[in-house]
């Protein structure tokens, strides 16, 4: 809208289910990832780049600059503000630790160890 704002330049996202049914159907893994003014940037939690998106140039997100050459320095510099988010968060990117406290802690919570038994191949 043209105003100056104050507060933060960036927000954590996440997306730490394997629940979900997009997760389930298309196979995604956990993510963490960020939303600047100017960017939106997702990795997995093995710290492979997953999307990126340059919100000015591309404000329906409809070409992912992951991966791409041209935007390695980009990547590097949201990856560094998403470590630094993260550590601020106290999430240490380990969402299979996370699971592992949820069965000691809560053993009644059967889905997270059904889909662990379910899927041995994912990070869960």
């Amino acid at each position: 809208m043209g105003r100056e704002t104050s507060g933060r330049n960036a927000v954590l996202l996440m997306g730490m289910s394997h629940f979900c049914n997009a997760a389930m159907v298309n196979g995604m893994d956990t993510w963490r990832g960020l939303r600047t003014h100017r960017y939106t940037y997702a990795r997995y939690e093995d710290g492979t780049p997953w999307l990126l998106y340059d919100n000015r140039k591309d404000p329906y997100q409809m070409t992912n600059l992951a991966g791409q050459q041209e935007s390695a320095e980009v990547t590097e510099k949201l990856n560094d503000q998403l470590n630094r988010l993260l550590a601020e968060a106290g999430d240490p990117e380990n969402t299979k630790a996370l699971y592992d406290r949820i069965i000691r802690e809560k053993p009644d919570r059967i889905l997270v160890t059904k889909f662990r038994e379910a899927n041995p191949e994912r990070a869960l």
